[in-house]
């Protein structure tokens, strides 16, 4: 009984490397996650100076339950090629925050990880696309046109955060915050905007996967 068990895993295992055992899910929806510098520095050694905008973190793939699609095999070398005629976009835009990284290897890294995760897009259309992405959605002017400023000690709520994107990208759709916890408080990290497979149209992020980490209260926006 115990060898009849062994061969039928052995040969499960067989089977899945020349099957689709486990296959990514489709991509559902893209998500397009910018980071708010004056958090995110105040837990990681950032390279001064700090900007005072919005930089892109990633586009990232998800499934329809809203995890993210991650780690798929690529054909692609490391090379500077998919950053030629938007390298100066890519710098001011897509900077590594963090010290210990550099933009490049913090570019590869988002593609090795999501990026090819997605089949819409080679390498250089990907950050092509991220960066007009960018350019078309600003979570700053966003959130300052709907009063909620940064730099001060006033809170906000997520309703009244979630609103200020509805407004603009349409009714119904939905962001997603991340946060990160300081002394008791919640500081605004992060804002997913999620678009369909081509990044041409928004729509409702969804998170029947993801953690919340605002807590329940208001956020603050440092």
């Amino acid at each position: 009984m115990k060898s009849s068990t062994i061969f039928h895993v052995f040969l499960l295992l067989v089977l899945c490397a020349f099957t689709t055992c486990g296959a990514q899910s489709p991509v559902h929806h893209l998500e397009f996650v910018q980071t708010w510098p004056n958090t995110f520095c105040q837990s990681t050694p950032c390279v001064a100076p700090i900007p005072h905008n919005f930089t892109i973190h990633g586009l990232w793939p998800a499934a329809i339950d809203g995890h993210s699609l991650e780690n798929c095999k690529t054909k692609y070398k490391k090379s500077t090629t998919p950053y030629q005629g938007i390298r100066g976009d890519m710098d001011k835009y897509w900077p590594a925050l963090n010290a210990a990284k550099t933009n490049e290897n913090f570019w590869w890294h988002e593609w090795t990880k999501h990026g090819c995760c997605q089949k819409e897009f080679q390498p250089h259309d990907y950050y092509k696309k991220a960066i007009k992405l960018k350019y078309d959605i600003s979570p700053l002017k966003i959130l300052e046109d709907a009063k909620i400023l940064p730099g001060s000690s006033k809170t906000y709520t997520v309703n009244a955060i979630s609103q200020a994107f509805e407004n603009v990208l349409g009714i119904g759709n939905k962001i997603w915050l991340t946060c990160h916890e300081k002394n008791g408080h919640f500081l605004l990290m992060e804002v997913y905007v999620c678009f369909d497979p081509k990044a041409t149209s928004p729509v409702s992020c969804t998170w029947k996967v993801k953690r919340w980490t605002c807590g329940t209260g208001d956020i603050l926006f440092p």
